[in-house]
């Protein structure tokens, strides 16, 4: 059947509301068929005559069924001239970073705690300066105090993304809070759309203090 863009499927204004919009023309790929059959069972979908020639428009719910189906377009029509994701109203040009970023967020629906697979406890990001402080202090240690030994002190944070993780850094000193750069990052690196990430996930953990017999205790911040 077919129907009018803008009632049923809006690339763009659709693509604000559910994970994504994928919208293709027929092709000569042999995988044509069932990305055809894929998109039928899309949350929303239309057949738009465009010219002599249909385009399938499809809109994927934000769950584990919705990647899936768009993952499996995606691979299956990337290379059409025709194909094109929408994603936060975002016309998406790079099919692999999209492939990833589904790959990720499929691999995290199938854990028992999606935390436990996006997000990531790393050292204090922010303590550049003080890492140089401390230098400048070790080099004046005398003798008796170098005997002494010290608890180490271990300031740690929780990471809301694993996939930005590796393609994000921290501004020192930027005026954006840290939540602030975080969310700016992702929309950088085209995953802000991921149903998982929330730059308010960012958060100081209890300080791990190592003490000079071994024993480690948390202290809340």
């Amino acid at each position: 059947m077919t129907h009018d863009i803008v009632s049923v499927v809006d690339p763009v204004k659709d693509s604000f509301d559910f994970l994504m919009v994928i919208a293709f023309g027929k092709s000569s790929s042999p995988s044509y068929p069932l990305a055809v059959s894929v998109a039928q069972g899309a949350t929303k979908y239309a057949e738009v005559p465009v010219g002599k020639q249909i385009v399938h428009l499809s809109a994927f719910d934000r769950n584990k069924e919705g990647a899936s189906r768009a993952l499996s377009i995606i691979k299956y029509l990337s290379g059409s001239k025709t194909f094109q994701i929408f994603a936060n109203g975002v016309l998406e040009r790079n099919s692999w970073s999209v492939i990833s970023i589904l790959e990720c967020y499929l691999k995290s629906a199938t854990c028992n705690d999606f935390r436990a697979h996006c997000q990531r406890i790393i050292e204090n990001p922010f303590a550049e300066n003080e890492y140089r402080h401390n230098l400048s202090i070790t080099i004046r240690l005398t003798e008796e105090t170098e005997n002494k030994a010290k608890a180490i002190v271990v300031e740690r944070y929780l990471f809301p993304c694993s996939f930005l993780l590796q393609r994000f850094k921290f501004q020192i000193g930027h005026p954006s809070i840290p939540e602030d750069q975080i969310q700016a990052g992702a929309v950088e690196n085209h995953c802000d759309w991921c149903p998982n990430f929330s730059s308010n996930n960012f958060k100081k953990l209890p300080t791990k203090i190592i003490m000079s017999n071994g024993t480690i205790i948390y202290q809340q911040p």
